[in-house]
């Protein structure tokens, strides 16, 4: 695998510095499509939500959130939204929302952001940084615009994940269109934050069981049924993936 295949969304993908151009397009979408999509989302909102707390008079920076799958649900939430793309093509999933009052659309780097220190209260970015290899530098941006939180999810090597390489053929014959993407440490996660002024304020795993077996299995009652057995125990919020993390400005 060489360091372009682990860098982007897929291999042959143009926009080395712009992964969310390809996971906000309807190829992408259809990844989330169908009951055992929309279970994965739920799962995701309600951690995003979690995390983020009470307060939805905060406006949120939402990194290459082309994909929709968080706008809508913090704007009814009442947050003030604004998605950043890297294309004016990364809005054609959030057409539903392009008219909202409390939400804007801005094209721009998504590596490079345009906007002045702590322009935000919270920025959040979901599949993204595990597509760059410059992912470091990303969080300083994120923590550069943010006046008090920040919120990502990557995958975790402390998980199945760390035998990703033996169970990326299956993976790929349940997927069709899996690709290669970068895992990490959470403490190297926590520390590139730390250093930039933010500390974890909270955590989430999402599942225990890997994705593609969820997907393999097509129900999210026995799929659900599966996770909550694995969160009693602990499994699920110790070696869970991918994880949702917040972190805080240490003003």
């Amino acid at each position: 695998m060489n360091n372009d295949a682990l860098r982007l969304v897929s291999k042959d993908f143009p926009f080395p510095d712009a992964p969310d151009i390809e996971t906000s397009s309807e190829g992408y979408a259809k990844r989330f499509s169908g009951e055992i999509g929309q279970w994965f989302l739920t799962v995701q909102t309600n951690a995003l939500l979690k995390l983020l707390g009470s307060d939805n008079s905060l406006s949120v920076l939402d990194v290459g959130g082309g994909h929709g799958q968080n706008a809508g649900a913090l704007l009814a939430a009442g947050f003030k939204v604004t998605v950043l793309g890297s294309s004016d093509s990364c809005a054609e999933r959030l057409k539903p929302f392009l008219n909202h009052p409390n939400f804007k659309f801005v094209v721009g780097s998504v590596v490079n952001l345009p906007f002045k220190d702590k322009s935000f209260d919270v920025v959040i970015s979901f599949r993204l940084v595990s597509h760059l290899n410059n992912w470091s530098d990303v969080i300083y941006q994120f923590c550069r615009v943010a006046n008090k939180k920040v919120i990502i999810d990557y995958p975790s090597k402390i998980s199945f994940n760390a035998i990703e390489s033996l169970l990326f053929a299956a993976k790929k014959r349940i997927e069709g269109d899996t690709r290669h993407f970068l895992t990490f440490y959470p403490k190297d996660i926590n520390q590139t934050f730390e250093n930039a002024g933010f500390k974890k304020s909270g955590s989430i795993g999402q599942f225990f069981w890997p994705m593609a077996l969820h997907r393999a299995i097509k129900s999210p009652a026995i799929s659900a049924f599966l996770e909550g057995t694995a969160a009693i125990v602990g499994l699920t919020q110790l070696l869970g993936t991918p994880r949702i993390a917040s972190f805080e400005h240490q003003k």
